[in-house]
């Protein structure tokens, strides 16, 4: 790791002597494992006890998340600003602190709750997931994962058009659900082929009754390329295609993000608990 004079470092070399009083005082308490209430409560019972109270110290333990003490050390998980989270060790009695790796603040945290574990511990790493992945940068976007993404994808089927048509014409053919296609079949053949169909098939629905069924129109869209996944009825039907349409050939975030919306996607839940 590459030794970086952080915020958190500037302000405890600022603030040294009540800093490393008040962590003192912290790994004395019966409560070990403390969360950013705990932290807090006990720093202001330790300010008031000492008639002390440094501003700028307060402000930095309130970006503490989470604390570990065992025996005259502190391991901190400390959130310096959005999305940006680092772990500190602090040696108490050689008023010595440094940032970790976040792999050693986690094996810390699996001894301290299990002094038992052996270094044989199950590690998951989701790294792969972002590899080659749009990354969001700006925190205004923090909470809004799946518009960002749509205006990613819109964006890349904008500038790289005979790429991102390809892959999203595979994914369309190969998405289905216990073997079932559900978007479309081998009628159609690539993304050029899907242009043509799609306004067949829009051609075709203007001569039915909105509620008409899917069932009722199956096999005509089925000549044509097209399974169920796109819509129950001649309406829903008729907005899926040409919100497709709309992607394929004038791409725009609001269009993906409304057509991904109406397709089936999510057909099993998982829910894993590490406790």
């Amino acid at each position: 790791m590459v030794i970086t004079m952080t915020k958190f470092l500037k302000s405890i070399e600022k603030n040294s002597g009540i800093f490393y009083g008040f962590m003192n005082f912290l790994a004395q308490q019966e409560k070990k494992l403390c969360v950013k209430g705990n932290i807090l409560e006990y720093f202001y019972t330790y300010s008031k006890k000492t008639e002390s109270k440094v501003i700028e110290l307060e402000d930095i333990l309130k970006s503490c998340q989470e604390s570990i003490a065992i025996h005259d050390s502190i391991y901190l998980e400390v959130r310096e600003k959005i999305s940006q989270t680092r772990f500190y060790y602090v040696n108490i009695s050689e008023h010595f602190t440094e940032e970790i790796e976040t792999k050693d603040y986690l094996m810390v945290k699996e001894k301290f709750i299990d002094s038992s574990n052996s270094n044989d511990i199950l590690n998951l790493d989701f790294s792969p997931f972002y590899d080659n992945n749009p990354f969001v940068r700006d925190t205004k976007n923090i909470g809004q994962g799946v518009e960002y993404l749509n205006r990613y994808l819109s964006s890349q089927l904008f500038n790289d058009t005979a790429k991102w048509k390809k892959l999203l014409f595979n994914f369309l053919h190969l998405h289905k659900h216990d073997g079932e296609q559900l978007l479309l079949n081998d009628r159609i053949n690539d993304a050029d082929e899907l242009n043509d169909q799609i306004d067949k098939a829009i051609k075709l629905l203007k001569d039915y009754d909105e509620d008409v069924s899917f069932g009722e129109v199956k096999h005509k869209l089925q000549e044509l390329g097209f399974e169920p996944g796109l819509g129950k009825d001649v309406e829903e039907l008729r907005i899926s295609l040409n919100l497709l349409d709309n992607i394929l050939n004038s791409p725009d975030h609001q269009s993906l993000a409304e057509f991904i919306s109406r397709i089936p996607m999510v057909f099993k839940i998982a829910i894993i608990s590490p406790h």
